[in-house]
């Protein structure tokens, strides 16, 4: 583009979107997101609470110079990335048939080490993963989210799948409903970081609002 300025920090940024890859999904699934931003030097703390969850689950100890972590247990997976102000400790859990519509893949993580995760919380979403052969879409259209909320919904990935929210919070957490029509694995896996990256983003470019209300 020889005929832009280009901002000294837009290739940096744009590596930094894309290099990595997101998780790929098989249907039905849930995923538990939470972001921390990094507060009196709880970025220097969190490999060594990261170690502690590994060796809890008899894992062998992960290599955190990267920046980014994948971690697989028996009972979740856990993607784990730093990033400037913030890291994020995403969930993934298999939906089993006996589970129950809020099992969440952070119930099924260990309550202490969870409880424990260093740093502030700016963002946290719960993901459900349905195929429409389970869920319709126009009968979740049809009613009011399982909180009392209007439900609104958009499709995706040109048709192949639905995201559906009420926009609230509840008892902490945002809630998407994915419905898989014909997602392949990493294209549910790129809504599902999409969704959460528009979620933590959003909130991240709101944290200046009350210092510009102020002035």
């Amino acid at each position: 583009m020889p005929f832009f300025e280009q901002h000294p920090l837009r290739q940096t940024l744009s590596d930094e979107v894309h290099a990595r890859p997101p998780v790929a999904l098989d249907t039905p699934e849930f995923v538990t997101y939470l972001a921390f931003l990094h507060h009196e030097g709880s970025a220097e703390r969190e490999a060594d609470h990261l170690r502690a969850l590994a060796a809890q689950l008899d894992l062998p100890e992960p290599d955190l110079a990267s920046g980014h972590l994948l971690l697989q247990s028996a009972g979740f997976r856990l993607k784990w990335e730093r990033h400037n102000e913030f890291s994020s400790y995403c969930f993934f859990r298999r939906i089993d048939p006996t589970d129950t519509a809020d099992e969440y893949a952070l119930l099924h993580v260990p309550a202490a080490w969870r409880k424990a995760i260093p740093g502030q919380l700016i963002a946290a979403t719960h993901i459900e993963v349905r195929s429409t052969d389970e869920v319709r879409p126009e009968t979740v259209l049809q009613q009011q989210s399982p909180r009392g909320q209007a439900m609104v919904a958009s499709q995706v990935a040109d048709g192949a799948g639905w995201v559906l929210t009420d926009f609230h919070l509840h008892e902490g957490f945002s809630h998407f409903l994915v419905l898989d029509d014909d997602l392949t694995p990493r294209q549910a896996g790129r809504i599902a970081q999409r969704l959460v990256e528009i979620e933590t983003y959003r909130v991240m470019a709101l944290l200046a609002f009350p210092v510009a209300k102020q002035v």
